[in-house]
């Protein structure tokens, strides 16, 4: 509080009169100390330097009461003033003090552009003593900062704070915000180069991470077991064949692109890890919304609290379809190594009491006394004995055809093949009808298409699941097209009315080892049988259906006669 100072009456030794006096001016509101002389009133002013002496005449009449109470004002005005001044120098020491103790660097123009205040920061960040900056024009000294004075001006001549990221120097970055007023622009700013830099690192650091993902075909995920919160990568959707960000990541939306069979087992060896806090390892498939069956792999690693507790699980998920066939392949390569060691041991026994029997063969055509029928199966018996005299050489040493193809008539093959399984039809009640509509030759190899033919016929009849049925055997001329190009043909075609194969099987009629006949099959007659088609530079297709009333398997080979044909523009 301001205390207002006292004044001092001097009006000579009359003590009535310097009473009545000071009793006037105390009801102007005045406080009074009266001495009885002027040297008193001097002596007591050199003591406390807030006294002020005045010297009164010695009776103060009315115009003396108006000098007191004038000179009391005047008094009073020049202490507001002085007040005044000491509180707003003050007030400025206290917010100079405060600039200069912030973190941030400050400073101030006025309208024109001049610098009024620089703080301490502010010399460091700028590298400019205060002295050398107060009263230049900010643009004189900085000339190149022409994103700041965009900002600046903006600021001021909209009378809107701003905020903006500024790089004064290559590698160098400032945080500003910027305060218009009426008088200037105050601006605080921080050097946020190390942020800048961290962010940069991260960014980088997550494109690296994106790289690595998207070429391992692989995604990432978070779960927080508190709130049971799930956070996924972008190509953690489409790992599970669901669109990015369509909905909230969750477990069910994982388990719902599981494959059915895999479900379980995934739900519980996640639940288990959770439940007892440890890692977990797990391979499943999904299957896709067009029908696509993938396989993925998930690890998962707790996260724990400063009590060792699990609060979240983070891991990553991989597509390991590729790898999959992979190892379905080594598998099947390793099958197809010890059939053929099995099938060359085979071959190389049988070769020797085959050619026995073909000797005996040869001997038995030669006795006069067989009839015309006998010899037509005795004729039957040598082709097949050839045909297995050949398979034994292809068992050996994974043989190759040397010869050349020669001219077949399709129409014969088939019709000894069907003569071999005559007395199997028959007994079997199946009704077979035969439709060659082309009776040329194909250049092929014999053998091979008898082969092809066998393995045909035996599967349509072991289709048949009941005694009776019909197969359809059917021989005509076609063309092939491949876009703008064709060529010329045979197609046949061995079609049955038996059930039909059902959906699950028909992506793998030509895998080696897959049969559906139990013990009874190979599960390599079709696999076989295609080997030969494409060697022959045909294609093999199949139809099938279960539907009751048009069930039944159709398979359609297609043979070329010569080389290619481009079709007429």
């Amino acid at each position: 509080m301001v205390m207002h100072k006292t004044l001092i009456l001097v009006v000579g030794a009359n003590e009535a009169q310097r009473n009545a006096s000071a009793h006037v001016l105390r009801r102007t509101g005045s406080e009074v100390v009266e001495k009885p002389t002027l040297e008193a009133a001097l002596r007591a002013a050199e003591r406390n330097p807030d006294l002020v002496v005045s010297v009164l005449p010695a009776e103060l009449g009315a115009s003396g009461i108006k000098m007191v109470r004038d000179e009391v004002e005047l008094y009073r005005a020049m202490l507001r003033e002085q007040h005044a001044r000491a509180a707003a120098e003050a007030t400025e020491e206290r917010i100079a003090a405060i600039l200069e103790s912030i973190t941030d660097a400050f400073f101030a123009v006025d309208r024109e552009w001049r610098f009024t205040y620089v703080n301490e920061e502010a010399e460091r960040l700028l590298q400019l003593q205060r002295s050398a900056l107060l009263g230049q024009v900010v643009w004189e000294m900085f000339p190149v900062a022409e994103t700041f004075r965009q900002q600046a001006e903006t600021a001021l001549k909209t009378q809107r704070a701003v905020h903006f990221c500024y790089c004064p120097a290559p590698g160098k970055w400032f945080e500003v915000h910027a305060y218009p007023s009426s008088t200037g622009l105050s601006v605080y700013f921080s050097d946020i180069t190390e942020e800048k830099q961290a962010e940069e690192a991260l960014r980088l650091s997550e494109a690296r991470l994106r790289l690595a993902l998207d070429a391992a075909n692989a995604g990432m995920w978070e779960w927080d077991l508190a709130t049971n919160r799930h956070l996924w990568s972008e190509g953690l959707w489409k790992l599970y064949g669901v669109e990015p960000y369509s909905c909230d990541p969750c477990r069910d939306v994982w388990l719902a692109a599981v494959y059915p069979e895999d479900r379980h087992m995934a739900r519980q060896r996640v639940s288990d890890a959770a439940r007892d806090g440890v890692e977990f390892y797990l391979e499943y498939r999904v299957l896709d919304p067009d029908g696509t069956v993938r396989w993925l792999m998930s690890c998962g690693r707790p996260v724990r609290d400063a009590g060792g507790q699990a609060i979240r699980f983070i891991g990553i998920v991989m597509d390991i379809t590729e790898r999959k066939r992979a190892d379905v392949t080594m598998r099947t390569a390793e099958k197809f190594a010890a059939t053929g060691r099995l099938a060359a041991t085979l071959a190389h026994e049988i070769n020797n009491p085959l050619a026995a029997v073909m000797n005996l063969m040869f001997l038995l055509e030669e006795n006069p006394s067989l009839d015309s029928e006998a010899r037509g199966y005795l004729n039957l018996g040598q082709q097949e004995l050839t045909r297995i005299a050949h398979i034994t050489q292809q068992m050996l040493g994974f043989y190759r055809e040397t010869q050349k193809p020669v001219p077949v008539r399709l129409a014969e093959v088939l019709d000894g093949v069907l003569g071999l399984y005559a007395r199997k039809l028959s007994d079997s009640l199946v009704r077979v009808q035969t439709e060659y509509d082309f009776r040329g030759e194909v250049e092929s190899f014999p053998s091979e298409l008898r082969q092809v033919f066998s393995n045909l016929l035996a599967n349509a009849l072991d289709a048949m699941e009941t005694r009776g049925g019909s197969i359809r055997v059917r021989i005509e001329s076609a063309r092939e097209w491949r876009g703008r190009w064709s060529r010329r043909g045979v197609r046949i075609v061995v079609a049955d009315n038996g059930p039909g194969i059902p959906p699950e099987h028909r992506k793998r009629v030509f895998d080696a080892f897959f049969t559906t006949k139990g013990e009874r099959g190979t599960g390599l007659g079709l696999w076989v049988t295609q080997g030969i088609v494409e060697k022959l530079g045909g294609v093999i297709r199949m139809r099938t259906s279960t539907r009751p009333g048009v069930n039944g398997t159709c398979f359609s080979i297609f043979l070329p006669i010569r080389s290619q044909v481009k079709m007429a523009a």
